[in-house]
């Protein structure tokens, strides 16, 4: 296959955004971290809005960022919950200092393989429901075997929570720091394990963690601990077809990173349904 071939191919495709936009008025922050903030640090002229005045010192327009490394759409390398070898830490692991900035890049992106995972909030008690290695065997059941190499990307529908208005309290606020409303859908660490058994090396979710909001720990480590990497905060798995999608994750490349935001795309060529 020539280069102009692959050009003249990806060319047909449909490119599927899957990033959420980072905006202070968007839900995007985890409760009791280091909320994201956006500023204006030059403007064209010096001007006075919101009972601020900003500063000119050239006709150009700049911003500053707070940027923590879970935030929005992001990823977990090794090292976010994999504490490195002769620490004496539980969970410790090779996998330990395995940070961001020195995960293989190839590792996230792949073959998508989307499996739907939503369920009726009417029914879910408060709590993240469990997605089990029943349920990743019943997708199989009824859409082939996953594959070494896929990934696995967990349609919740939670990202339609993510609002700028009351019910974006529901993204993460109320599950997590109220707990007067229902957790998003997340599998088990049975499920986790299945997973990386069938060779699954990345796992992307389009609700705000990996892990059920009312237990952090056993998921993450499930995966983690052996390498894995998840993607967070994903959005409009919704436009994806079950099989037939590449997707790609590209995060921000900083040193010694427990993970970092990024862009998600998928490649959706026009013959997929």
């Amino acid at each position: 296959m020539t280069l102009d071939s692959v050009v003249a191919q990806l060319a047909e495709c449909e490119l599927v955004d899957l990033t959420l936009t980072l905006d202070e008025e968007l839900p995007g922050s985890w409760p009791g971290t280091e909320q994201y903030r956006h500023e204006i640090e030059n403007y064209y002229v010096p001007v006075a809005a919101d009972g601020r005045r900003y500063p000119s010192a050239g006709p150009f327009y700049a911003c500053w960022m707070t940027l923590h490394e879970h935030v929005a759409t992001h990823f977990d390398a090794p090292a976010h919950f994999t504490p490195p070898p002769d620490s004496g830490i539980e969970g410790e692991s090779e996998f330990g200092t395995l940070f961001g900035d020195l995960v293989d890049v190839r590792s996230l992106q792949g073959p998508a393989a989307v499996i739907d995972a939503r369920e009726d909030e009417s029914n879910l008690g408060g709590l993240s429901p469990a997605i089990e290695e029943a349920d990743i065997r019943a997708w199989e059941a009824a859409h082939g075997e996953l594959r070494a190499g896929e990934i696995v990307l967990l349609r919740t529908g939670w990202d339609r929570h993510y609002r700028a208005d009351d019910e974006g309290l529901r993204y993460v606020y109320r599950p997590l720091v109220s707990k007067d409303a229902p957790g998003w859908p997340a599998p088990d660490a049975g499920a986790v394990e299945y997973l990386a058994e069938r060779g699954i090396r990345a796992i992307g979710t389009d609700a705000p963690s990996i892990a059920p909001a009312q237990e952090a720990v056993s998921t993450h480590r499930a995966g983690l601990g052996r390498g894995l990497l998840y993607i967070e905060g994903l959005a409009s798995l919704d436009r994806l077809p079950v099989r037939g999608a590449f997707f790609v994750f590209l995060p921000i490349k900083v040193a010694r990173s427990s993970g970092a935001p990024g862009r998600a795309v998928a490649w959706l060529p026009a013959s997929v349904p």
